[in-house]
């Protein structure tokens, strides 16, 4: 590493086994830094046989300093945190596989102290601790992402910069929102036990949450692990800024009206995608459908399309709701089967099959029940 001044190199990816020396190391990292303007740099460490599994390698942070061109820095397991006063000159900061014992006052001076951080990545990371509290009135974060952590409880009381923020919650784990006035698009995952009380704990835990976003724009709602029931629920708060809504891998015994709760919470909601992984057995029960006309029933002026991947003829309760009181809309996409393809964390594609499995009867059902029910001018149909 004492050559190669000369060398320019933008992106350095190292990895290496961990040992009692890592004096070469060091000084690689930072003739990297300081000689060739290394600007994206990860480190990752391997662990062999015969060493101490519990030694953490220590980042140099002598090579952190404000003549560096460095400015994304990846850490994975068995890597220590160099002293963050020295983090200021980072835009992006990806921690990954962090030991239990760190301290959680450590992530919580990366959110205070970073001050020129744009994205922070904790993938993986654990901690003694069971909250995280985020409080920084002064932080430029504009992209989080959280997932796998060891958190039960994560407190985003100031950060006043945040855009984008993606999120995996279990039935043990909950985010709590507090001043969070720029938030955008969110992609939260949740992962549900087959509990009942789980699963209303949840409902309310996630009307809490609506109520805490106020500006948001666009949102993914996904689902992972067992398909535990939850009934309709329509939630208490309102997503007034909220553009596009995005709800995968529902599980295909739910009752697909909670979906419209969504939909009238969301005043300005445009498109709404549903998307309901294929099933080769059909639920054998369907509860809380409650969908009867009120003479009272509010109108959706902005809702323009709607598309379902998953669709079945049970589901033609949630359509008739949607082009009796929907004014605006101008597409509905009806998908048998297909897919979602995310384009990252905030955007997504629907995708369907190359061919038309619906029959003619199928289509003819559809085709009549808009004519009877649906406002007027009626919204363009695609089968697939």
């Amino acid at each position: 590493a004492g050559g190669g001044h000369d060398r320019r190199v933008k992106t350095l990816r190292l990895e290496f086994f961990r040992t009692y020396n890592s004096i070469c190391v060091d000084r690689l990292i930072n003739v990297a830094v300081g000689a060739w303007g290394v600007e994206d740099l990860e480190v990752v460490v391997r662990q062999s046989s015969g060493y101490d599994q519990t030694r953490t390698y220590s980042f140099p942070h002598n090579c952190l300093n404000l003549r560096s061109c460095l400015r994304s820095l990846t850490l994975g397991k068995y890597c220590a945190l160099p002293p963050l006063h020295n983090y200021s000159i980072l835009t992006k900061l990806v921690l990954h596989d962090m030991s239990a014992s760190t301290p959680v006052n450590v992530y919580e001076t990366v959110f205070r102290d970073c001050i020129r951080l744009q994205v922070l990545y904790l993938t993986s990371c654990s901690c003694a601790h069971t909250t995280l509290v985020v409080d920084a009135p002064c932080s430029h974060i504009r992209e989080l992402v959280l997932e796998e952590y060891s958190f039960f409880v994560i407190e985003l009381r100031d950060l006043p910069m945040l855009v984008r923020l993606a999120c995996s919650l279990t039935d043990t784990s909950k985010i709590l929102f507090g001043s969070v006035p720029s938030l955008m698009d969110t992609n939260l995952s949740f992962s549900l036990e087959d509990d009942s009380i789980v699963a209303a704990r949840w409902i309310n835990e996630f009307d809490s949450f609506l109520g805490m976003s106020p500006t948001m724009a666009n949102l993914i709602i996904r689902f992972i692990g067992r398909r535990t029931w939850i009934g309709a629920s329509s939630p208490e708060k309102k997503l007034p800024h909220l553009k596009r809504l995005l709800v995968a891998d529902l599980p295909s015994n739910w009752d697909i009206s909670w979906t419209r709760g969504l939909l009238m919470a969301s005043t300005f909601l445009e498109v709404m995608h549903i998307h309901v992984p294929h099933s080769e057995t059909e639920p054998d029960y369907l509860r809380g459908m409650n969908w009867s006309k009120s003479r009272n029933e509010l109108r959706h002026h902005h809702l323009k399309e709607l598309v379902v991947i998953g669709y079945t003829q049970r589901n033609i309760w949630l359509l008739k709701y949607v082009v009796r009181v929907c004014t605006s809309l101008q597409r509905i996409v009806l998908l048998k089967d297909g897919h979602v393809r995310y384009i990252g964390l905030w955007d997504w594609r629907m995708v369907g099959q190359q061919t038309c499995p619906w029959s003619d009867d199928e289509k003819m059902v559809v085709r009549r029940m808009m004519k009877k029910f649906g406002l007027r001018p009626l919204p363009k149909l695609i089968f697939g």
